[in-house]
């Protein structure tokens, strides 16, 4: 029996010593920064320095890499650890984006070729704020500016300021006839920023906005069409983002979904206009070199009390290769599909080719239906993909999508991957 006790008592001696060697906690010191150049250490001081004298903990400083990861000032963020008795230092290994961007768009719309150059940084004053804005000319001028601090009053507030004025020609449909007008909006919006534990971000705010539409040509003799309107609204929207998506430089994995709702008041008018948008991505890296893609995006409003409904259906934004801003729906769904290989990788430069399938169907003004023949497309294409490591969403794309169903295409140039 004695021995049997010695035994036993030798074993729990082993497992308590193996037990607390593995619960050994070490506090944290020092939190240290390294590669920062443009980015001011107070700004990342909010979201890494609340470690210094607590307890280590792994999943957290993950957590803190995986959000700095998101940020446009950063191409790469890792971490090491140093152990010093039982105590330990924090090294964040950051490897800065070259966030101030020119840009130049150039398309085919109607009548006109279209361009746009532009001009952003997303790194503002070291502190991750975005400011910016582009000239657009098709045959009428238009601009925009905007500014983002969504961290301008602590880790979690911030502020979203916009204005615009743009013109565009736009084709309006009435039962089968059509009719090409020149569609104008003046826009400012005030928005407010909430973050929640990293990965949940909330906009609320208005905007108050003058609509105008004005005949351009008609396609028929038909008295249907009003030769102009001039709507003055105001806006209360509210968005929520959540951002699983971990990043290797441009190659992404998680889930993306954004959800928009807004209430459109016409002043002047009886009613309002309910609208409801939702945009939901899924990316895939394989191999740390190739890249699955999907989205699908839902929106639909209530109270559509006319023909200028307030989803586009439009090669850059939902179906590539059916042409810029072909038909307004009042609801819409939409699939998009790609496969993005890297082909070529030297140092900074990254070329991918693109194998994608876009399919979409929408609802007209005045109809309760979807999937009618004259109002759903499918897409199948091919593109290409340009991009930097280092330089924030520096991807310049090319894509030729052509229709299944009718046999129409076209290119879509862009800055910026599709989605």
């Amino acid at each position: 029996y004695m021995l049997c006790f010695k035994t036993c008592l030798f074993v729990c001696l082993i497992g308590f010593s193996t037990l607390k060697g593995v619960s050994q906690i070490y506090i944290v010191k020092l939190v240290k920064y390294e590669g920062l150049r443009e980015t001011r250490e107070r700004f990342i001081d909010q979201f890494c320095q609340g470690d210094v004298n607590e307890p280590l903990d792994s999943i957290k400083i993950k957590k803190n890499v995986q959000f700095l990861k998101t940020l446009p000032s950063f191409a790469n963020v890792e971490y090491s650890i140093l152990f010093l008795g039982n105590e330990c230092e924090i090294t964040y290994l950051f490897e800065e984006n070259i966030t101030r961007i020119p840009g130049l768009a150039i398309w085919q719309s109607i009548d006109a070729i279209s361009i746009r150059p532009s001009i952003t940084e997303n790194n503002f004053m070291g502190r991750n704020m975005s400011i910016g804005g582009f000239y657009q000319y098709n045959l009428f001028h238009s601009f925009y500016l905007g500014f983002k601090a969504p961290f301008l009053f602590n880790k979690s507030t911030g502020i979203e300021i916009n204005a615009q004025r743009i013109a565009t020609l736009e084709p309006l449909y009435i039962e089968k006839e059509s009719a090409i007008y020149k569609y104008q909006v003046s826009n400012f919006e005030l928005l407010l920023i909430k973050s929640f534990a990293l990965k949940h971000t909330f906009k609320s705010g208005v905007s108050f906005f003058n609509e105008t539409y004005d005949i351009h040509r008609k396609e028929t003799t038909t008295n249907d069409f009003t030769n102009g309107v001039n709507l003055d609204k105001y806006n209360i929207k509210f968005d929520y983002q959540f951002n699983n998506i971990k990043w290797h430089y441009y190659l992404p994995t998680g889930v993306y979904n954004y959800f928009g709702a807004q209430n459109v008041k016409t002043i002047g008018f009886r009613g309002n206009t309910i609208a409801f948008y939702n945009s939901l991505s899924a990316f895939k890296s394989i191999k740390q070199k190739n890249t699955v893609a999907t989205r699908l995006i839902t929106g639909f409003t209530t109270n559509v009390p006319s023909p200028f409904a307030p989803f586009n259906i439009d090669n850059n934004l939902n179906l590539r290769g059916v042409g810029n801003i072909i038909e307004r729906a009042s609801a819409l769904l939409v699939i998009n599909s790609e496969y993005r290989r890297t082909i070529f990788r030297k140092k900074q430069l990254v070329i991918q080719s693109n194998m994608f399938m876009d399919a979409g169907t929408w609802q007209r003004f005045g109809q309760t239906s979807f999937f009618r023949n004259d109002d759903s497309n499918l897409l199948m294409g091919l593109g290409i993909r340009v991009l930097h490591k280092r330089i924030f969403n520096a991807i310049v794309r090319v894509d030729y999508g052509k229709s299944i169903l009718d046999k129409s295409g076209g290119f879509v140039f862009g800055i910026g991957q599709y989605f």
